[in-house]
């Protein structure tokens, strides 16, 4: 039973869950390359022929927003579409044909307006570091600077060894880029200088998110493979690339400090192909999920921990209330576990509000069995285990329940 468990953590959790994503009708088959909410009702897609979807309904209905298309051909693509801190000015921008160029919102995304043009490569993303101030990355290790919402534009010096920058990701000061080389950059000013924080390596980097000042997340792809590179310092540091088992990735998005989502999948491999993964523990496990449309998936964007959206291929919008799954996943979201001290130095305890505790197992970020014993519970309820033969560092708790199930807890071991 236990190597059953210990091939299950380190095969990524890869049992498949029970699905509860369901289609919307988005009203068009062109590719959906990008989805946005401002709030659980009004929300924005971008694809394929100067597409800009917005709903005020949830996803019941979509609706084309206005587009300044003078210049632009009508097959152009929008790659990508952010709003400010207060929600009130949105940037779009994307591959346009015969130039790259931003669009602009001043209304809430009902009309979009053409900025100047600036580059002769694509723009890849965008991101706000505050009401006014906010960055755009490309091709060719191209990064644009905005003090104006987006109004004007001005090229920013950014040593990317002419290299595609392919995301950026702000948030609460720090600003992180990541590289198709897989390095990875960060500032901590919208006027700062970026240091490198990540050289390059194996790993073509396509995602990136900062959850706090310490955990930096990016996901990409070396050769047929999906993998997420992760640090919980800073940058200072970094795990080996985890397998996502998630095919052809392409987004991630956290909706809180623990409860994340990845997307991807190909449909060549139809219902053997991996589409969705998600985690609650900030990136160390997570659990796939099934995606009932069997299109690749582009980008996903959730409201809160169970509302969310994924849009992909052939004009695909999907959604849950729910998470995405059912069963052990809806008991992870409840806190049925407690764990505490973390960090800890000496005794970890740990409580389950709800089912009986069989076996507790700790293992490190490698994915090798570290501790496999647990003392009795004292009252029933709380289990102690003693970790002063650990290094300081992350681990991992897997545990077991008696009645079959198992769950997994990040500690920290000082």
């Amino acid at each position: 039973m236990r190597f059953l468990f210990i091939f299950l953590f380190i095969a990524f959790c890869a049992t498949k869950l029970s699905a509860q994503w369901t289609n919307t009708t988005s009203g068009t088959n062109v590719k959906l390359n990008d989805v946005y909410f401002l709030s659980a009702d009004t929300g924005f897609v971008a694809g394929g022929n100067l597409t800009i979807l917005k709903t005020v309904n949830g996803g019941n209905s979509w609706s084309q927003a206005i587009i300044d298309n003078s210049g632009l051909i009508s097959s152009a693509a929008v790659e990508k579409i952010v709003f400010n801190n207060e929600k009130t000015i949105g940037v779009a921008t994307g591959n346009f044909g015969n130039g790259n160029y931003f669009l602009r919102s001043t209304d809430k995304g009902n009309t979009w307006n053409k900025t100047s043009q600036l580059s002769a490569f694509g723009i890849n993303a965008i991101s706000f570091y505050d009401n006014s101030q906010v960055f755009a990355v490309g091709d060719s290790s191209e990064l644009f600077y905005s003090s104006d919402a987006g109004n004007s534009w001005t090229p920013y010096s950014f040593n990317g060894f002419n290299r595609s920058i392919t995301d950026i990701f702000c948030k609460n000061g720090v600003c992180v880029a990541c590289l198709s080389s897989g390095s990875v950059y960060k500032t901590n000013s919208a006027n700062g200088v970026w240091t490198i924080i990540k050289q390059a390596d194996s790993v073509s980097l396509k995602s990136i998110v900062a959850l706090n000042n310490d955990t930096i997340l990016a996901i990409g792809q070396a050769g047929n493979k999906s993998y997420l590179i992760s640090s919980y310092n800073g940058g200072s540091s970094w795990l080996a690339p985890l397998n996502m088992q998630v095919d052809n990735i392409n987004d991630i998005f956290f909706a809180n400090q623990s409860i994340g989502f990845a997307v991807g999948g190909s449909p060549t491999l139809g219902t053997n192909s991996q589409y969705i993964a998600t985690t609650n523990d900030a990136g160390f496990t997570w659990q796939q999920q099934n995606e009932i449309t069997l299109r690749q998936l582009n980008s996903v964007y959730f409201i809160d921990a169970l509302t969310g959206y994924a849009v992909g291929d052939s004009g695909t919008i999907i959604k849950t209330t729910n998470g995405g799954i059912t069963g052990i996943h809806d008991k992870l979201l409840a806190s049925t576990i407690k764990v505490f001290p973390v960090p800890a130095d000496r005794l970890l305890n740990i409580v389950s509000e709800k089912e009986t505790i069989e076996n507790i197992m700790v293992f490190d970020i490698a994915g090798k069995e570290v501790i496999a014993s647990m003392k009795e519970p004292s009252d029933n309820s709380l289990y102690q285990l003693d970790i002063t033969s650990l290094p300081s560092g992350f681990y991992y708790l897997n545990i077991l329940f008696k009645n079959g199930s198992s769950t997994s807890k990040k500690i920290i071991r000082e």
